[in-house]
């Protein structure tokens, strides 16, 4: 048996490394949302972690007319 504790989060990722800050955005159709992306991150320091990421980029339909 286990338990999971998991953070999930869709946006734009942007990370300043040398000012040590990332925020994630999420864009709503009323809203823009701005989350502290290293803040969330260290809720699970010094843990066993699996860790995935994906970008997804829309792509272009074919127009026949």
């Amino acid at each position: 048996m286990k338990h999971v504790n998991q953070t999930s989060g869709k946006g734009f990722l942007e990370i300043d490394w040398e000012a040590g800050k990332a925020t994630l955005t999420s864009f709503t159709k009323d809203d823009e949302l701005t989350y502290d992306f290293f803040k969330e991150l260290e809720a699970f320091n010094k843990k066993n972690v699996s860790f995935s990421i994906k970008e997804e980029n829309e792509i272009d339909v074919i127009d026949d007319k």
